[in-house]
């Protein structure tokens, strides 16, 4: 029985790795692959580059409720792009890739100009930079994480876009992303009470996902409200 069930995974794993790969060739982008980080960082809290699958991001799109023209989506740890490429199929105000190594960002931004996909957000960054340096945008409000990293540097980047949020006061939701076992957030949800309002999302494939709302502090919502008026 043990090796049925090994043989049955080994199936399983060779049909996921086989859609990737079709994802891929279908999208005319490179970004079914596995990286470690060993070349970019010896720091043991950043994790391997996997993509998210096609499935699990599209699931993950319609459970969002996008507002066209709007939102901005950032993906921490973009790595070759995958998950900018197919958040720019759909009509995002912007999109923005944040990624440590140089040589995956530079296959990203490759991968940009080779995708057969018909892309609805054209106005897309890639910044190839430390997460814990990248300066949140000031209308950036859909932050998607796929356990690109944990601990102090997940919690620095975190305390940065609360502080985005008190200076440009926006309702953000934070996407999670982690493999089961695997949720380091909850390891220092205590250290960011600001995260409220957990929910799972059901995407599939052995992915879990938790999306979390930061919402602005009423103070300085009230500011904004006050120079709005006095504007007006």
């Amino acid at each position: 029985m043990p090796h049925v069930k090994r043989m049955i995974n080994l199936a399983k794993q060779m049909r996921y790795q086989f859609q990737e790969k079709l994802g891929d060739w279908r999208s005319g982008i490179y970004t079914a692959d596995f990286f470690l980080p060993k070349d970019v960082t010896k720091n043991s809290e950043v994790h391997p580059y996997g993509a998210v699958s096609y499935q699990q991001f599209h699931r993950l799109m319609r459970r969002l409720d996008l507002r066209p023209g709007q939102d901005v989506f950032v993906d921490y740890g973009s790595g070759l792009g995958r998950a900018v490429v197919l958040a720019a199929t759909y009509p995002f105000r912007k999109v923005v890739g944040v990624e440590l190594s140089t040589s995956l960002t530079e296959t990203a931004k490759q991968n940009l100009k080779t995708v057969k996909l018909p892309l609805k957000c054209k106005n897309v960054e890639l910044h190839n930079t430390d997460a814990r340096a990248f300066k949140v945008p000031a209308d950036a409000n859909i932050l998607f994480f796929c356990s690109p990293f944990s601990g102090s540097i997940l919690k620095k980047v975190l305390d940065n876009v609360w502080q985005s949020v008190r200076q440009h006061p926006r309702q953000v939701r934070v996407v999670y992303a982690h493999p089961p076992g695997g949720d380091c957030l909850n390891d220092i949800i205590s250290e960011v009470p600001y995260l409220t309002d957990r929910k799972s999302l059901d995407v599939g494939n052995g992915l879990q996902m938790e999306s979390y709302t930061i919402d602005p502090p009423a103070a300085a919502t009230k500011d904004v409200q006050t120079a709005a008026a006095q504007a007006a």
